[in-house]
């Protein structure tokens, strides 16, 4: 239920969803501004092999409501389109957050959760591979410039593309990123 995740005994449990923070963010200050619980992801499973249909929901909260999902063998990843502080770019930027929800059967679970910058540019933009997930994204900067002399606004952008490859945790590693 969507109560428990954010909850135990009776509490809330913030430290579920100050996973998705990054930097000096407190979860208590942006929790509720931020886009940090924007939307639920569920994913219901169950037997088509049964005669008898019965549904084994799981899920949690995430920071955004759009992305692309990605699945093999026993793992499902959802990827999602968001922003994050990148202090390298000393500001913020586009980022995509994973969720990676491990298959049992006809039951599953979140397993796994992390962020990278840049967006995909689509389904074939991440792959598994030997306990790994494989990601191709890509970081769009723009910003304006002066008018020129005819007072037209013109902008300037950058583009930079990078693979990056994260070890997905193995069933009871106590890792989450």
């Amino acid at each position: 239920a969507i109560v428990n995740d954010v909850t135990e005994n009776g509490m809330p449990n913030l430290s579920r969803i100050s996973m998705w923070l990054g930097g000096n963010t407190a979860a208590t200050e942006s929790i509720y501004t931020s886009e940090y619980i924007r939307s639920y992801v569920q994913l219901t499973s169950f037997d088509v092999s049964t005669s008898s249909l019965t549904f084994k929901p799981s899920g949690t909260f995430a920071p955004s409501s759009w992305g692309h999902t990605y699945a093999v063998g026993n793992m499902l990843v959802f990827a999602m389109r968001g922003w994050s502080w990148l202090s390298r770019l000393r500001g913020t930027g586009q980022s995509t957050y994973f969720l990676g929800f491990r298959l049992d059967g006809a039951s599953s679970k979140p397993h796994a959760i992390g962020n990278i910058p840049g967006y995909l540019l689509n389904d074939y933009s991440m792959d598994i591979h030997d306990g790994h997930l494989r990601v191709a994204t890509t970081i769009r900067r723009w910003w304006p410039r002066k008018p020129d002399s005819k007072g037209r606004w013109r902008s300037r952008s950058t583009t930079q593309n990078q693979i990056v490859i994260l070890k997905i945790p193995k069933e009871g590693d106590n890792s989450v990123r």
